[in-house]
């Protein structure tokens, strides 16, 4: 399986946890630990949405299909379902029964080089944009075993659990913390 990822999206992620330290760290100097619970939920709701929105989205290629993880919900496309690729605006899977678009996958990675592949790669990991994903799916959708059709095809889309607990409970806890202030 490759796994492609925006190529600055995890450093985005990082800078709003070190963000977030920042905020906990003062909150904490500033007032100590009474402080700290007053107002130290709104930079946790901020790292959980760094982790949400930066850190989780990606596009897994697999041998029959491609799975595209977004911020709330995640679906897995098999190749014999993909009617169109779209760039656009960012990657688009075409389906009989609608589209899909990736998160994780912008219109036009930047400083890039090589047009043909996903960029650098980290194991099975790689950077890239919406193009470069666009043609490995073309590829895998020309190689992928004829034949796959019905059942086999069937787009199936769920509700990231973890990413909506994390994020409802950062935001509840965030909401808890304004009315009780």
């Amino acid at each position: 399986m490759t796994v492609v990822r925006h190529g600055a999206s995890r450093a985005y992620a990082v800078v709003t946890w070190l963000i977030a330290a920042v905020f906990l760290g003062s909150f904490l100097l500033a007032g100590g630990p009474v402080e700290l619970l007053r107002y130290g939920a709104h930079p946790l709701l901020l790292a959980a949405l760094g982790w949400a929105v930066f850190w989780q989205p990606r596009v897994e290629l697999e041998p029959q299909a491609v799975t595209v993880v977004n911020i709330l919900r995640s679906v897995r496309v098999p190749y014999a379902a993909i009617t169109e690729v779209g760039t656009q605006w960012g990657l688009r899977l075409h389906t009989v029964a609608g589209h899909h678009d990736a998160w994780a996958t912008p219109t036009r990675a930047l400083n890039r080089r090589d047009d043909s592949e996903p960029g650098r790669a980290v194991g099975s990991t790689r950077t890239g944009d919406a193009q470069s994903v666009a043609r490995m799916i073309e590829r895998r959708r020309g190689d992928a075993a004829p034949g796959h059709h019905g059942a086999a095809a069937a787009v199936t889309a769920w509700w990231n659990t973890r990413e909506v607990v994390v994020l409802a409970a950062a935001a509840a806890l965030s909401g808890l913390t304004v009315l009780v202030t």
